[in-house]
């Protein structure tokens, strides 16, 4: 079958170092290749982005099978599961990014047995990752590959990650903060000065807590020149 291309699922692991995909395209070449790149029915490649690559470099016309199975998202995960030019980090965050692509992560949370796909791994060290990498997801998506790919360690990015999130809370809450204040301060002024209400408009007045602001100067000036 004719390969058309890479899933992307596939494609969120990383091709092998440049050393290793030599040694397995030298390899190919004295003994050919020993396992066939696993298809989708068009032809996109689940399993063996490496081999066709290595295949490519040394002239030899790659096997190929397809895979008749249902879930493709587990499948590309339980093909990658044993990487071992990655760290449990760097596979976690590839894990997540497929598991999202795959929609498996919804409001903040990892839909119902995704982190449990890979049974050959700890299951309580590698839930904690795969949790980290999706706080990373939704968080600091664009430092994502920077996982994958070994650039940085899946604590650094997750800690980086709890950082924007906090900061984005706190931002939020202020932000909340703020409306609050000034569908308050609405009230007060459309009750007691329509005519201020009338300038809230950005050009002479910014806010309704802007005009609250003035209509308690103005009443304290007056009361104190009364006095």
């Amino acid at each position: 079958m004719t390969i058309t291309g890479v899933h992307p699922y596939a494609d969120k692991f990383p091709m092998l170092p440049e050393p290793e995909l030599a040694e397995l395209a030298e390899s190919i070449r004295a003994n050919g290749l020993r396992n066939p790149i696993v298809l989708t029915p068009d032809g996109l490649i689940l399993d063996g982005r490496n081999r066709a690559a290595a295949c490519e470099r040394v002239g030899v016309d790659p096997d190929t099978t397809v895979y008749e199975g249902g879930d493709l998202a587990e499948y590309v995960i339980d093909c990658n599961s044993s990487r071992r030019h990655m760290s449990t980090g760097a596979r976690a965050m590839a894990t997540a990014l497929v598991l999202q692509a795959a929609q498996r992560r919804k409001n903040g949370r990892w839909v119902r047995g995704s982190v449990d796909i890979l049974r050959s791994q700890n299951i309580a060290s590698w839930r904690d990752a795969v949790m980290r990498a999706g706080i990373i997801l939704d968080h600091s998506p664009e430092i994502a590959d920077r996982v994958t790919n070994g650039d940085l360690a899946l604590d650094a990015a997750y800690k980086r990650a709890c950082d924007a999130r906090d900061a984005e809370r706190i931002r939020l809450e202020a932000e909340e903060r703020l409306a609050a204040e000034e569908a308050d301060a609405r009230a007060f002024v459309e009750e007691r000065s329509p005519e201020l209400a009338a300038r809230v408009d950005g050009r002479d007045l910014q806010s309704f807590v802007e005009a609250k602001d003035l209509w308690q100067r103005r009443n304290r000036e007056e009361a104190a020149r009364l006095k």
